[in-house]
């Protein structure tokens, strides 16, 4: 296969803006696609959380998440209760009331996209009982790549 460029200097020009054009718009399209996977390989700065009652202290709040995360995946029967809980870890430190920052607003203790899943409503996603069946079902379908975290735990 033999590729002819353009002779004249307008054709050239065009040419030029026609890939710089091209080159833009994959990076922008690689950028969104892969916006809910953009978060550091340690910690959860890409999430923050909402205020929650003072009487709850963290440590409390930590160990009873993780104990309904592990009480929910034995009652479906999920033999992968630590994965969940390191990905509840990774992707909230296990703060069910955490949102996610960007445009694709992540949210809850599994951050379940509200751009690529509006089917799960603020409720569901901010209930440990309803976003880890949320979780688990996914994660059976054999989706776990839906979270960035799946790939650094």
């Amino acid at each position: 296969m033999k590729i002819i460029l353009p002779s004249n200097k307008t054709s050239k020009n065009a040419l030029s803006l026609l890939i710089i054009t091209v080159t833009a718009f994959l990076l922008v399209f690689y950028t969104l696609a892969l916006e809910p996977h953009n978060v550091p390989l340690y910690g959860v700065a890409h999430a923050y959380a909402q205020p929650s009652a003072p009487s709850v202290t963290v440590a409390a709040n930590r160990q009873g998440v993780e104990g309904q995360i592990r009480q929910i995946a034995e009652e479906w029967d999920f033999p992968y209760q630590d994965y969940l809980v390191r990905l509840a870890k990774c992707e909230s430190g296990l703060n069910p009331k955490a949102l996610g920052d960007g445009m694709f607003k992540s949210r809850g203790i599994f951050q379940i996209s509200k751009f690529y899943h509006p089917n799960i409503s603020d409720e569901c996603a901010y209930d440990v009982e309803c976003a880890t069946k949320f979780t688990i079902e996914k994660i059976n379908a054999g989706q776990q790549g839906l979270w960035t975290c799946d790939r650094i735990i």
